[in-house]
């Protein structure tokens, strides 16, 4: 659709005296209109709308200007636009720049043409005005579609939620019912044995003890025959008979044949008494021979843990003048030649509830596989306090399934080592609980435990206030009273009957203790989360 008209100019760098002619005969040339409004790039089109202004006689362009920036002036029958709305692409009225104020107006021929170009502007705007009407109820559709859909799916989802957690809670009832069931008839099953148990008496008869070999610790089946008798070694240093087991012997047998071909250098044998193992290949410090003036028996380090108990071997090695479990099971008295000790000591350490143990089995602390024969003259010297913990460690996790226990330990509460040790008398205020089965050294206590004194150990107090501790490390010596309890304590849940009033704890020195054990791949990932585990003990 084409219109006859004037193009003036208005440029107020060039004139001040209002609008010029720039074309006397000028066609204005109105574009198709854009698709349908259905099309979802009408709106888009309609934007990208422009007018062309024609040089009538020339044919030359003079002006290209977007629809929407149109002005109608209805007094001048003319229209307006700027003249810097021009982008990049469109082209300038001859070449020149566009100044800084600049105004186009295209004053049509006749009153026709001008209503005629309105009508058609007019109805081009509405049609917009309907597009966007549209764009906007088809987005609220869509908006609202999407919230139901949003709506419908976090409903299925919850309900999904509600049935799994009413199934969890159907399982809990099911099986809590069949555990009450299971209670209920294990309790009528103990009634009845308890009445028969009363209408007839039975003697209990004790079961026999384990048989292990001295040697391998390999205990002996059920069904087969008892381990014969060591050939050299008669009993141990509880004064039982020793066994071994038959792969051991014929191992011990060869090795004795093979080493008493060789030369002896001195009066003791040159093997071990008990394994045969050639002293030669050993160092001085890692044997030690027997005292008595008939005796030429000599023990490896392994051995004198197999036959007194690690726990007791610490006095063995500080014993100058030993006797070999052969020759006596009694070494207290000849613990006068011990370095630095005298009778007196000995007596006063009988007095004061000394605890000396020579087991490994049961309850011990003693490292039953240890492989390092190479042992020095002052026993645990080759270990580092983070092995010590690492050991005990272990040894609570096992000890510590039950809540109450028959013996206290053989290790030092402290330094987590053996030897000579001492009790602790705590039973609770009123004596109503368990007595306290840790064990600690006079030397690790920094002072002497008074004799015939009830002497409870520092366990059981605040290390800070010495109040009643509510709170206990479950690996060492550290408590906590309610004030002074550190906010990084991990709560290891209930502790043991001999403190039933208290919480186990992991104080920060264990915790970081055990950390470095982790990082030196002393104890695994696995064995560190049991650590920090609440403990569940057994009745």
């Amino acid at each position: 659709m084409t219109f006859r008209g004037v193009l003036l100019e208005l440029n107020e760098a060039k004139s001040h005296d209002g609008f010029r002619v720039l074309a006397p005969e000028a066609e204005l040339t109105l574009p198709p209109p854009p698709a349908s409004p259905l099309d979802k790039s009408f709106l888009n089109k309609w934007s990208q709308q422009k007018l062309e202004i024609i040089d009538t006689l020339s044919r030359d362009l003079l002006q290209v200007t977007r629809l929407a920036t149109v002005t109608p002036q209805a007094g001048e029958q003319s229209i307006l636009w700027s003249g810097f709305t021009c982008s990049e692409g469109d082209i300038q009225a001859a070449g020149e720049k566009t100044d800084t104020r600049c105004c186009y107006c295209f004053h049509f021929g006749s009153e026709f043409d001008y209503e005629l170009f309105i009508r058609t502007f007019a109805a081009l705007k509405r049609v917009q005005q309907y597009a966007l009407l549209q764009s906007s109820v088809v987005l609220e559709m869509a908006m609202e579609f999407e919230d139901k859909k949003w709506r419908k799916e976090e409903e299925g989802r919850l309900q999904a939620a509600v049935k799994r957690a009413q199934q969890r809670l159907e399982l809990r009832r099911v099986k809590r019912k069949e555990e009450d069931e299971v209670k209920r008839r294990n309790e009528e099953k103990m009634k009845k044995r308890m009445r028969e148990a009363k209408k007839t008496k039975v003697v209990a008869v004790p079961l026999p003890r384990t048989m292990r070999c001295v040697l391998c610790r390999v205990p002996r089946p059920l069904d087969a025959p008892e381990f014969p008798k060591h050939p050299f070694v008669l009993k141990d240093g509880k004064g039982e008979v020793v066994h071994i087991c038959k792969v051991c012997l014929q191992r011990v047998l060869q090795l004795r044949l093979a080493t008493q071909a060789l030369v002896k250098t001195s009066r003791e044998d040159n093997y071990c008494g008990l394994c045969a193992q050639p002293t030669d290949k050993l160092s001085v410090k890692a044997t030690k021979a027997c005292a008595h003036t008939i005796c030429t028996r000599v023990y490896c380090v392994l051995c004198i843990d197999k036959l007194i108990g690690k726990a007791q071997a610490a006095t063995v090695w500080q014993t100058k003048k030993w006797l070999c479990p052969n020759c006596t099971t009694d070494n207290t008295n000849l613990l006068a030649g011990k370095e630095g000790k005298g009778a007196g000591s000995v007596a006063a350490a009988k007095q004061k509830k000394r605890k000396r143990y020579s087991e490994i089995e049961g309850d011990s602390t003693a490292d039953k596989d240890r492989l390092d024969l190479m042992r020095p003259s002052h026993p645990g010297s080759d270990m580092k306090p983070i092995d010590y913990a690492v050991t005990y460690f272990k040894f609570i996790l096992k000890r510590e399934i039950h809540d109450e226990f028959n013996e206290s330990e053989d290790v030092c509460f402290c330094c987590k080592d053996g030897g000579n040790v001492i009790e602790c008398d705590w039973k609770g205020l009123n004596g109503a609980l368990a007595r306290c089965p840790k064990v600690y050294h006079e030397d690790c206590l920094g002072y002497r435990v008074p004799e015939g004194k009830t002497w409870v150990c520092p366990r059981h107090r605040c290390q800070d206030c010495g109040d009643i501790a509510p709170y206990s490390c479950r690996f060492c010596v550290t408590s906590y009273c309610e004030v002074h309890l550190p906010k990084d304590v991990r709560r290891l849940g209930h502790a043991t009957r001999d403190i039933a009033t208290a919480t186990y704890v992991m104080c920060p020195r264990c915790n970081q203790q055990a950390q470095d054990a982790v990082k030196q791949k002393k104890i695994g990932s696995e064995l560190y989360t049991k650590l920090l585990r609440r403990r569940t003990g057994k009745q």
